[in-house]
This record gives C-alpha cells, sequence and structure tokens, in this order.
C-alpha cells in the first residue's frame, strides 16, 4: 500500500497524493479538508485494522508533523528546498484533535492494540524471561483496559513484563480467536512446512492474515535475542500458542498442545517465507 505525501513542486503549489489519488493542495485550508476526507474514509471502513495500516502510514509518509498552532505554510521556502525530507506545518486545532480521535478510535481493534504493544516491548527485546516470567495481575488488568478504552499515550514506562502479559491477554480475550478459522487445517499438518502452512492461512480473512503476520513478526525478533532473553522460538510459541485457539476442554488442548507448539515454533521461525 503506498502511502500519501505532500510533494512541493512549485513555490505555492503543493501536490496531495495518496495511492491512487493526486490533487494540487494551494492553501493549508486545502490540507485540512483533504484530511478531513481522509479521516471520513478511514473511520467509516468496514475494515478498521487496514484503516489502522493506513493511518500509520499516513503519519509516517505525510512528511508533514501536525501542531496546535494556526500559521500559514511558507509555501516559497519549502520549495527552495526541494531535498529537505522532513518540514513542519502548523496546523489547527480541529486537524490536531482529528489525529487523536482516529488514533484513539483504531487503537481499539486487535490490529491496533498488538501494534501498540509490540512495538513499546520491542524497546526491551533483551529482557530475559520476555513473556514466561509474569507480570503483576493487577498491573496487567489496568493496561488492558486502558489499551481497550484507547489510552494508548498511557502505556510508555510501563514494565515490560506487563506489556507482554497484556499482549497474552488480549489475544485470549478475542472470540473467536485468531486461528480459530484454520484450526483443523493446521493441526492436521503431519510435519511443519512453509508450503503447507501457507495454503492453511489462505483459510484466514485478509485483515486476521496482516494481525498475524505481525505477531509473527514480532516473534521472530524476540526470539533473535534469545541469547539475552532466553527466549527461543520453541519457548515463545509454548507462552503464545495456547492463546492463538479455541478447545473444546481441557482434555482436547492437552492432547493437542505438543502439535500447536511445534506449528508456532516453525512458523516463529520461518516467518519471513510464510508470511512477507
Amino acid at each position: 500500500m503506498t502511502g500519501p505525501t505532500l510533494i512541493i513542486s512549485q513555490p505555492n503549489v503543493a501536490s496531495f497524493k495518496h495511492e491512487s489519488k493526486s490533487e494540487n493542495v494551494e492553501s493549508l485550508s486545502q490540507l485540512s479538508a483533504r484530511f478531513s476526507q481522509f479521516k471520513k474514509e478511514v473511520l467509516s471502513s468496514t475494515n478498521l485494522e487496514e484503516g489502522y495500516q493506513q493511518f500509520q502510514t499516513f503519519k509516517t509518509n505525510l512528511l508533514v508533523e501536525f501542531r496546535d498552532a494556526n500559521h500559514s505554510i511558507n509555501w516559497e521556502n519549502l520549495a527552495r528546498n526541494p531535498n529537505k525530507q522532513h518540514f513542519i506545518v502548523n496546523l489547527n486545532n480541529t486537524i490536531a484533535e482529528s489525529l487523536n480521535d482516529i488514533e484513539k478510535k483504531l487503537a481499539t481493534t486487535l490490529y491496533g492494540k498488538l501494534n501498540v504493544l509490540t512495538n513499546a516491548i520491542l524497546k526491551n527485546k533483551d529482557t530475559e524471561g520476555l513473556f514466561r516470567i509474569p507480570g503483576s495481575v493487577s498491573a496487567i488488568k489496568e493496561l488492558v483496559k486502558k489499551i481497550k478504552e484507547g489510552q494508548i499515550n498511557n502505556i510508555q514506562g510501563e514494565n515490560v513484563h506487563t506489556l507482554a502479559g497484556a499482549l497474552k491477554q488480549i489475544l485470549r480475550d478475542q472470540t473467536p480467536h485468531l486461528l480459530d478459522a484454520i484450526k483443523e487445517d493446521l493441526l492436521n499438518i503431519e510435519t511443519p512446512n512453509v508450503n503447507e502452512i501457507k495454503t492453511a492461512l489462505n483459510g484466514l480473512k485478509q485483515k486476521d492474515q496482516a494481525i498475524l503476520k505481525t505477531l509473527m513478526n514480532f516473534l521472530s525478533e524476540i526470539a533473535a535475542h534469545a541469547e539475552n532473553n532466553k527466549m527461543n522460538a520453541a519457548n515463545l510459541a509454548t507462552c503464545i500458542g495456547p492463546n492463538l485457539l479455541t478447545f473444546k476442554d481441557g482434555l482436547e488442548q492437552l492432547a493437542m498442545t505438543d502439535k500447536l507448539n511445534t506449528l508456532i515454533t516453525y512458523m516463529i521461525q520461518h516467518s519471513a517465507e510464510i508470511l512477507n
């Protein structure tokens, strides 16, 4: 997916481009209007997980830093430096508030929750016992509540084991669980291999494939630091696997645990081949 960009082409004209759309933006008010349209498109989408990804791309690639002040864009100065990669455009409060509105709503999707948590955990990826050492039960409960309410700016500084525990809890709270739709296909794989797993994953909805990709790439990055955190792919699979499938009862889970752990271990180890 191509992200939006703001390209300075003339002293008084900028071109706003997003996906297949392209239009000239000659003033701050036009940029504001275009942003409002983008907000409406994202929030009215039936696939909020995809909308969340678009929004992250929008913020990253627009090359505009949103501010609360009310200043005009000095198009001429920007045009004199076409090689400049980042510049600040001061926008009005309406756009600043819109950013917060979108962020808050989209962060309540499963993709948004995982994205927030994985980014925070990766800052402490060398911590020993990630996902194995339990965090405080009360702290995890409070953090999950914050994230479900879209309070994603309030998780900085949280203990990494609390973050890991919240990630597991959020996966566990999903109904259905992430891999339920392809449970039978996955568990029928005798020996894990890239082709059979990819075929099984085709049975997932596109948004769930995107979520799984984010999760497995994240776990692969954690496993790459196993020398420090002592959490290789097998250890991570043991901690995460039970949160990805629904079992009829404890007996079924006990019977399938080894096979599930083997599958998830393989998916972590081969995430680039299977999901990218």
